[in-house]
């Protein structure tokens, strides 16, 4: 008897550690039979997220469309520099400002990330250099060629093409890392727990919640297509979500924007035919199978500032944006910018709106908008 209790025990001590240790691929199968309470407690990622089956709104079409405070002075604004980094201000803090492409705010601090050194660099607000350390996602192992940031409070977060992620504080103590099964573009703090990503698979659903640690709390936005294969590429896009919790994406191509209440739920759906040309993607595939997109780049990124979407628009293909939209939470055209510089990314940091440019005007430059005083 007691060397059956032994047997017993042992074999339930190696039923525990096969759940908390094996490769998940192994334990799929078997999720649906486990007790729900243990899953939950050793290996919540293998529990299905939630679904949510509620798609966009039919689109709206906006034919070359004219801002709404075009012409109206009470309405007219401008850009107003406020702080800039650029490339006397990097050459004193020996760093190559031309590696720089993305950029976050989070409580205190501005990131951008060298892409080419796999390095963070934390700005003040006012964008004076702080610190630099490496995006370090194991022992002597760095994020291979990060292409997306978020920060919250004193956490940032960053997304690779291989589909890592890895959440750092702003002094770079590494908090939780792990790799969505699927392919994903971007991301963005729900809160100090929770990211959202948008993902291109598993096809229809386009956004994803997760915890930090990988685990998968809800799937979300399904956008179907006639050749779901298609789906891959054309689900590609960038998020924001505004102080009062309003989600938005923003779609690399074509010119299309979604719009979100604060329950996660789409509200409205823009299409935007601009005045320039908007050439169709082109499907490279090997063996029937479409293996990459050719396709004009249109939006660089969107960000809510001020409870109103500002998208970064480029009309030329292969160039950072020169203009940038601005939308109302209800999808009207409210008003455009033309930038200073080529800019390729936007981060929002209290009242004032960070822009990162690209060549041949390598900088970061944060910038107030203000009324203007045409008393004068």
């Amino acid at each position: 008897m007691k060397k059956a209790l032994l047997f017993l025990l042992a074999l339930a001590l190696c039923g525990l550690l096969s759940l908390r240790f094996l490769p998940l691929p192994w334990l799929e199968p078997a999720v649906n039979v486990l007790p729900e309470r243990l899953v939950l407690m050793l290996r919540p990622e293998l529990m299905p997220p939630e679904t949510v089956d509620i798609p966009p709104p039919e689109p709206r079409i906006l034919e070359e469309p004219q801002p709404l405070w075009l012409g109206v002075k009470e309405k007219l604004k401008q850009m107003v520099s406020v702080y800039k980094f650029d490339s006397n201000d990097a050459l004193k803090a020996d760093l190559k400002i031309n590696q720089f492409n993305y950029l976050a705010a989070g409580a205190d601090f501005i990131a951008t990330a060298d892409v080419y050194d796999s390095e963070m660099i934390i700005f003040s607000p006012k964008l004076q250099f702080v610190r630099r350390w490496p995006m370090l996602t194991g022992i002597a192992k760095k994020m291979a060629r990060p292409f997306s940031l978020a920060a919250f409070e004193d956490r940032i977060a960053a997304l690779n093409r291989s589909g890592e992620i890895a959440i750092w504080d702003m002094h770079g103590r590494r908090l939780g890392r792990f790799r969505v099964k699927d392919k994903a573009r971007d991301l963005a703090f729900l809160d100090r727990d929770r990211l959202l990503v948008v993902q291109t698979q598993p096809y229809p659903h386009v956004l994803a919640v997760y915890t930090l640690n990988g685990r998968k709390l809800k799937q979300f936005c399904p956008i179907d297509y006639p050749n779901p294969d298609e789906a891959e590429f054309l689900n590609e896009a960038y998020v924001s979500i505004s102080r009062r919790g309003r989600l938005a994406l923003g779609f690399i191509h074509p010119y299309r924007l979604i719009f979100f209440d604060t329950s996660h739920r789409p509200e409205r759906q823009l299409i935007i035919h601009p005045k320039f040309t908007v050439q169709p993607p082109i499907f490279r595939r090997q063996h029937g199978r479409i293996v990459q997109m050719v396709r004009q780049s249109i939006i660089y990124d969107v960000q809510w500032f001020q409870e109103r979407l500002y998208v970064l628009v480029t009309p030329d293909q292969a160039k950072p944006a020169s203009y940038m939209d601005v939308f109302s939470p209800k999808g009207d055209f409210l008003e455009r910018f033309y930038l200073p510089f080529p800019t390729l990314k936007m981060a929002v940091h209290g009242d004032f709106l960070y822009m990162i440019g690209y060549w041949p005007n390598y900088r970061i430059e944060a910038f107030r908008i203000e009324a203007i005083d045409d008393r004068s």
